[in-house]
């Protein structure tokens, strides 16, 4: 009887040893978060852009050779939704100018020149929207 009862608060030991042991690996090895601003000045990894759309914000992509009135109307915009919007702004040989929303889709924004423009595209891409996106709607 006695070694019945040690065997069993042995394998009790046991047990709580390897759950304060799996619940301590968890704390340990949990990746830090990064807080990412609505304006970043450099060009983003991919999975710094795949955490940015994980979030359901839009992510604005601008690269430039030489900064226009394009780098003020999209500044704007983040600065009003900076919820919803991210604008990554870098300097590029090639001129990059798209919208990423909804399922990753790539919308090409260099056509658009009014705030009232990128609104719309905005509205119709991203996940999260504001509240100015459902009333714009009816």
């Amino acid at each position: 009887m006695k070694r019945e009862r040690w065997a069993a608060l042995v394998l009790g030991l046991l047990m709580i040893g390897s759950i304060l042991g799996f619940a301590s690996m968890s704390v340990r090895f949990s990746p830090k978060k990064t807080e990412i601003g609505p304006v970043i000045d450099r060009m983003l990894s991919p999975e710094e852009k795949a955490a940015i759309l994980r979030t359901g914000k839009v992510l604005i992509e601008y690269g430039y050779q030489q900064k226009g009135t394009k780098a003020g109307l999209y500044l704007s915009f983040v600065q009003k939704y900076p919820q919803f919007a991210v604008l990554e702004i870098f300097l590029s040989n090639q001129t990059i100018d798209q919208l990423i929303g909804n399922q990753g889709r790539i919308i090409d924004l260099h056509n658009v020149t009014q705030e009232s423009e990128l609104f719309r595209i905005f509205c119709d891409n991203a996940v999260l929207k504001p509240k100015e996106c459902l009333l714009e709607s009816f």
